[in-house]
């Protein structure tokens, strides 16, 4: 059973997969749309599982000019980027 912290993890990162899949790739990033999605969504399969995280991969890809960050800006997402962002920090260092 997931904890709470690990539920809202989950919520966090599916919402941000929703704004992935309207989005289009970036020239400024070294990963895709694609391979962003994936990282994302293969850290929530392990979560329901109760597997787990890779957090420093996690970590990078919500970093200041990460692929992530980057994507969000391409693609009229900022705002909702540094939301994102910042609920996952909290997160992410209760984990």
């Amino acid at each position: 059973m997931l904890s709470n912290i690990n539920k809202d993890l989950v919520k966090l990162l599916k919402k941000i997969l929703t704004f992935l899949k309207e989005s289009d790739d970036s020239d400024w990033t070294s990963e895709s749309v694609k391979e962003v999605f994936s990282i994302i969504k293969n850290e929530i399969k392990k979560l329901e599982i109760g597997k787990s995280i890779n957090k420093q991969k996690l970590i990078r890809e919500f970093a200041p000019t990460s692929s992530l960050q980057e994507i969000s800006i391409e693609n009229d997402w900022a705002d909702e980027y540094l939301k994102f962002s910042g609920e996952f920090d909290g997160l992410i260092n209760s984990i």
